[in-house]
C-alpha cells in the first residue's frame, strides 16, 4: 500500500526521508541540500517550499520538493507511487508548472498528471556527474578567487546571459539570487590580472557532498580553459574540505561541457528531464 505525507517542514522531511535518501546521497543531492539549507535559515526568511515523501508499506521509497516558481522535484519511485503522488501533489497545487526528476519515470508521471488543455513539453535532459577525485586539466593563465560584493554587478549580468542561454523559463531576481551566492561565500570567479574570466558556485551542500553550479564563461572567452580551471580547482577545493565527493549536471545537447567535465575527472551517475506544462488549444 502505498502512502503520501506532505505539509511537510524540511526538519520533519529529513527526519522521514533523510536516512532513505542518503543511501544515494549523490543522486538525492539536490533534494537533500534543499531541505538542509531551507532548514538552517530562520523562520522568516525561508522561502515557500514544499516537500513530499512517500512510503510503501510504512517504508520510505521516493520523495519530491517543490519551491516556486521552479518545477517540482522527483526521486526515483516506483509506478504505483508515482500515480499517487501525482495524485496528492496536483490536488493540492494544480498550477506547478513543469516537473524535473530521473528519466526514466517521467513518462509514467506525466500520463498520471494528464489534464485536459495542458501538455507536456521536454525542455531540458541533462547527466548528472559525480568526482571523487580531480584530474589534471590543462593549465589555463589565471586563479580562482572567492567572489566578492564588488563583483556584484557583473556577476549578476552573466547570471542573467546564463539564463538566457539556457532557456530558463523561471522569472527570478537574478541579483537576489548572486547576493545571497555571494553572503555564503558559495561563488568564485577565475580571474587574470584585474580581468574577470568566468564564474563558478556551488549548492546542495549534503554530508558528503556538494554540488556546483553557475559554471559561465562569457562568449567570447570559451575555449581558453577558464571555466574548466575553475571548476577544477572548486570541485578540489571542496574536496579537500572534507568532502567526499562533487556533483554537477550538464545539458546532454552540449558535447563540448559533457566533454570537459569527464576530462577533470567527472564520472556519469544518472540522466534527468525537465518538462513544462504547457497550455493549448484544440484546433477542432
Amino acid at each position: 500500500m502505498v502512502s503520501i505525507s506532505a505539509n511537510l517542514s524540511p526538519e520533519k522531511f529529513l527526519k522521514m526521508a533523510g536516512p532513505w535518501l542518503e543511501q544515494n546521497e549523490a543522486q538525492n543531492n539536490s533534494i537533500l541540500g534543499t531541505a538542509e539549507n531551507i532548514g538552517r535559515k530562520p523562520l522568516d526568511q525561508r522561502p515557500e517550499s514544499h516537500f513530499w515523501v512517500v512510503k510503501k508499506d510504512k517504508v520510505v521509497s521516493g520523495a519530491a520538493f517543490w519551491t516556486p516558481p521552479y518545477k517540482l522535484s522527483l526521486t526515483h519511485m516506483e509506478s504505483e507511487a508515482i500515480l499517487t503522488l501525482a495524485r496528492k501533489v496536483k490536488k493540492s497545487f494544480p498550477d506547478i508548472p513543469g516537473v524535473y526528476g530521473p528519466q526514466e519515470i517521467m513518462p509514467s508521471f506525466i500520463r498520471a498528471w494528464n489534464s485536459q488543455g495542458l501538455q507536456a513539453v521536454l525542455e531540458m535532459s541533462v547527466r548528472l556527474y559525480k568526482v571523487e577525485k580531480v584530474q589534471p586539466v590543462p593549465p589555463a593563465p589565471g586563479v580562482m578567487r572567492e567572489a566578492g560584493p564588488q563583483d556584484l554587478d557583473l556577476l549578476t549580468h552573466w547570471c542573467h546571459q546564463f539564463r538566457l542561454e539556457i532557456k530558463a523559463p523561471e522569472q527570478i531576481d537574478e541579483k537576489a539570487l548572486i547576493e545571497g551566492y555571494l553572503r555564503e561565500k558559495r561563488l568564485f570567479i577565475w580571474e587574470t590580472g584585474s580581468e574577470t574570466r568566468a564564474m563558478a558556485g556551488y549548492a546542495s551542500v549534503t554530508t558528503n557532498g556538494a554540488r556546483i553550479n553557475m559554471v559561465y564563461t562569457p562568449a567570447g572567452l570559451r575555449k581558453r580553459g577558464f571555466a574548466s580551471n575553475l571548476v577544477a580547482a572548486l570541485s578540489r577545493r571542496l574536496l579537500d574540505s572534507g568532502k567526499k565527493f562533487c556533483v554537477l549536471y550538464s545539458d546532454l545537447l552540449n558535447p563540448t561541457s559533457n566533454n570537459i567535465y569527464q576530462k577533470i575527472g567527472y564520472l556519469p551517475v544518472c540522466d534527468w528531464d525537465g518538462y513544462s506544462f504547457q497550455k493549448f488549444e484544440r484546433l477542432f
